[in-house]
């Protein structure tokens, strides 16, 4: 199944959530496993050809992106060339659940909230960081900049950089960190 939940000026995202049907000692169980696919936005007009020029150029860095491991960076697992499914039943109104056209579409872990929804949303929730704290603003900015400090020492320079795109993840303990 995929759910857009969010399309920006480079592309849209898709929550993916696949189920699999898992038989161990004769008893069935089911897995649900969930991703972000976001796909790249491309001109209408580029050729298939072209984007494989395009794919070869950015293959060496999402696989570099791919060997990241930090507690601070969202996982990327891996990329695909193609076109997700044509239509979704859960897309805001005038928006196209799908790309028109082939793109490329990073794979990527998925996180809990953005740090957008974190302060603009009015929340009564207490696993939700405080923003008023100084500790739990101290320990969201100090993930934050460990994770920049990665990205950079990666070789990588973020070119969206923005609250919206600064994803916090949810720890196996409840707590939430970038």
């Amino acid at each position: 199944h995929w759910r857009m939940v969010a399309a920006g000026m480079y592309g849209t995202v898709w929550l993916v959530t696949r189920v699999f049907p898992l038989f161990a000692s004769g008893f069935g169980h089911i897995l649900h496993h969930e991703v972000i696919v976001k796909a790249v936005k491309r001109d209408k007009d580029t050729t298939d050809s072209d984007a494989a020029g395009e794919i070869l150029a950015l293959s060496a860095e999402i696989r570099t992106l791919a060997k990241i491991e930090h507690d601070n960076v969202v996982k990327t697992f891996g990329f695909v060339y193609g076109a997700p499914p044509q239509h979704d039943a859960d897309a805001p109104a005038g928006h196209n659940s799908t790309p028109d056209v082939k793109s490329w579409m990073m794979i990527l872990e998925v996180c809990a909230m953005d740090l957008a929804n974190l302060i603009y949303d009015k929340r009564e929730d207490d696993s939700v960081p405080d923003l008023a704290d100084p500790k739990a603003m101290m320990a969201l900015v100090t993930g934050i900049v460990a994770g920049l400090e990665f990205i950079h020492g990666s070789g990588f320079l973020p070119l969206d950089l923005k609250p919206g795109n600064v994803l916090l993840a949810r720890t196996q303990s409840g707590e939430y960190r970038p």
